[in-house]
């Protein structure tokens, strides 16, 4: 945006500080010239007040030497406006370069970049203007690699999220993991509390034991549609099969679907093949009794099943 009074202009700084613009005034020598409080007031994002103390008391009395050979006097036309302290392109970009402050710090490329091309487009000179269009296009490129670095940063970020979560659900799924086993030794000591001389007795040692199997071989089967992915599961003996049919039967037939249960393994695995075996209390005796993990579920249920047809 440029408005004209004589040779006087008004640069919009708004792309820097919404709202803000910079004096601008051709002198004789052919240079643009810009009011040094402007440039203070523009850059720092300060009202008059404030850009005068910075000028006083931030800035060296080295630095103001050396602004000093790019500065000029100009009396601004219309009602009030005194001689006031002007510098050219060079000085205003040196100043830029010195106003202290975090937000100065955070737009002073822009702005001095936003000067150079104010200046070039508006000057008489073909090399500067064709200075200008380069700068423009300086600008579109360091935004693009701006634009990918600031993508690059957000996917990285994201990624480093996304490990994270994972890392968190990992160590969730192995606390909870951990939780039956404590259950279970928990429970344990509080059964060995009660024993007399603090002894766990054989049988339920063979409970604890079979319950410690059940543990360790469970959390490895995926369920999956209703249907156990892992081919063993957990072992389970012909008389808790029976009960998993809703079927009752004495000692006697409970040998005879047993025996069968096995001959119909060896027949599946060959004759020196047996079950394996798990010690397992009946009638008040410890005994080693066969179980079948669920791929062979499907023979002691056969078993069963010959069993009621032949009665």
């Amino acid at each position: 945006m440029k408005s004209e009074t004589m040779s006087e202009s008004v640069i919009d700084f708004g792309s820097v500080v919404p709202g803000t613009t910079v004096r601008a005034v051709k002198k004789d020598d052919g240079k643009y010239y810009m009011p040094r409080r402007d440039i203070i007031m523009a850059v720092c994002n300060k009202d008059e007040k404030h850009a005068s103390n910075i000028w006083t008391q931030n800035l060296t009395v080295d630095e103001k030497s050396e602004l000093s050979r790019f500065s000029g006097n100009h009396r601004f036309q219309g009602s009030g406006f005194g001689e006031t302290e002007v510098l050219n392109l060079d000085g205003a970009l040196m100043l830029t370069m010195m106003l202290p402050g975090k937000f100065a710090r955070s737009v002073r490329i822009k702005a001095a970049n936003l000067l150079k091309k104010w200046i070039y487009e508006n000057t008489d000179d073909p090399l500067l203007r064709e200075m200008a269009a380069e700068t423009d296009q300086s600008n579109a490129l360091e935004t693009k690699k701006r634009r990918e670095r600031d993508d690059l940063v957000l996917d990285l970020q994201l990624e480093e999220r996304r490990i994270s979560l994972k890392r968190q659900a990992v160590e969730l799924h192995e606390k909870e993991a951990e939780i039956p086993f404590r259950v279970h030794e928990h429970a344990m000591q509080i059964y060995q509390s009660l024993c007399p001389n603090n002894k766990i007795d054989e049988r339920a040692r063979i409970m604890f034991k079979d319950r410690l199997l059940n543990l360790i071989v469970k959390p490895s089967a995926q369920i999956t549609n209703g249907v156990d992915e892992n081919p063993d599961g957990s072992p389970m003996s012909v008389s808790d099969l029976v009960v998993k049919a809703g079927k009752v039967f004495g000692p006697g037939d409970m040998i005879k679907i047993g025996a069968n249960a096995a001959m119909r393994f060896r027949e599946r695995y060959g004759e020196d093949k047996d079950p394996s075996k798990h010690e397992q209390y009946i009638g008040g005796r410890k005994c080693l009794v066969n179980h079948y993990v669920l791929k062979d579920h499907d023979l002691v249920v056969a078993a069963i099943e010959s069993f009621v047809k032949g009665k």
